[in-house]
Parts: structure tokens; sequence; C-alpha cells
């Protein structure tokens, strides 16, 4: 149970990185672009296709493609994964996997976090209570997995 909310949780972490990997290209990309055509603005044939550019356009679209794709993943993930969230009774484990899953912050800055809501834990325990909220976090995805198949037949 904890490996499979691991799980789920990582592939949340690694779509918001695929996202803004995504937006990071398509920045650069931009900045290039941005550029070349300044670098040819004014020449005579202002008609004509720039390579360069054109490859630039092309790459663009195809990284909108994949952020839209990739945000659409996330965004679907995010909504189960918040209301799963939710249903995590202890207000320090949903804190916990919010920080480190959600929030992208390493174990080590989560148990800071805590710390400044006065929470002092060690980063012992903290590794501890990761475990407990996984275990957690793992019965509430298997509760709303057995809630939507039930309800899916009626």
């Amino acid at each position: 149970m904890i490996a499979a909310a691991r799980k789920k949780l990582t592939q949340f972490r690694r779509l918001q990185c695929c996202v803004d990997d995504t937006n990071r290209k398509a920045e650069e990309i931009r900045q290039q672009a941005t550029g070349i055509t300044q670098n040819f603005t004014g020449l005579p044939g202002g008609g004509n296709s720039i390579p360069a550019a054109q490859r630039m356009v092309e790459q663009l679209e195809q990284l909108a493609r994949e952020a839209e794709l990739a945000t659409k993943g996330m965004f679907e993930q995010s909504s189960k994964i918040i209301h799963r969230l939710q249903l995590v009774h202890n207000p320090t484990y949903r804190d916990l996997l919010w920080a480190h899953y959600i929030n992208g912050m390493t174990l080590k800055k989560a148990c800071m976090s805590c710390k400044q809501k006065n929470l002092h834990y060690s980063y012992d325990w903290m590794r501890h209570l990761s475990t407990k909220a996984l275990l957690a976090y793992g019965k509430v995805m298997k509760e709303t997995q057995t809630q939507h198949t039930t309800t899916h037949f009626l």
C-alpha cells in the first residue's frame, strides 16, 4: 500500500517537473526566436520564410502540444490527489504529504516547514511520519478506488 501511494504521488511530482521543463524550453526558444526576428527585421525580401525561425515556430508548436498534454494529465491527477489528501484524517500527515509531494519540498525542508508551525519534530521522526502518512494515503487511495468501482457498477 505504501509503495502504491508513493508511486502515485511521485508520478504527480514528475508531471509537475515535466510541465516546468516544457515551459522553460518554450521560453528559451521564444527568446532565440525574438533574437533571430530582430536580426532579420528590415532586410529586403521580407516576405521570405526564414528557415531557423520556421524551425523555432515548429518547436514551439510541439512544446505547446506537449505542455497541454502534461498539464491536462497533471490537472486530472492533482484533483484526485487533493481530494484524497483531504480524506487523510491526521493533519500532520496531510501537511507532510502536501509539502513533500505537491509543493516539491525535500523531506528535510518539509521538516523545517513543520517546525515553523511549532511542531518540533526531528528529521528521523519525520521520516517515520512520512511512512505512516503514505500508509494513510494508501488506505484512502484504496477506499476511494473501491467506492468508485462499486458506484460505477450501480
